[in-house]
């Protein structure tokens, strides 16, 4: 699609910005994140939980990650999982 190079670079751009001062989070992981992020103020809560778990196993000391899913939890009214996420 003609927004894929635009977009790839922007989440390039996020990542790099996200993992400035956190060396527990790879580049990869940085990519998900900010994918997840983008997910988010899209309306893409589903599509985001999913990202947002697969980069807190990959990142698991990334403490935003965490709360962020923790926030998905909450608005999906999982709120013994929040809870867990938030002890993290």
């Amino acid at each position: 699609a003609e927004t894929e190079g635009p977009l790839v670079t922007f989440l390039a751009r996020a990542a790099t910005v996200l993992q400035q001062g956190h060396p527990e989070l790879d580049a990869a992981s940085a990519r998900l994140m900010a994918a997840a992020n983008l997910s988010i103020e899209q309306g893409s809560g589903d599509a985001a939980r999913g990202v947002l778990e697969e980069v807190t196993v990959r990142a698991p000391r990334y403490v935003p990650a965490h709360l962020a899913l923790a926030q998905r939890y909450e608005a999906e009214q999982k709120h013994e999982l929040a809870r867990a996420r938030y002890r993290e």
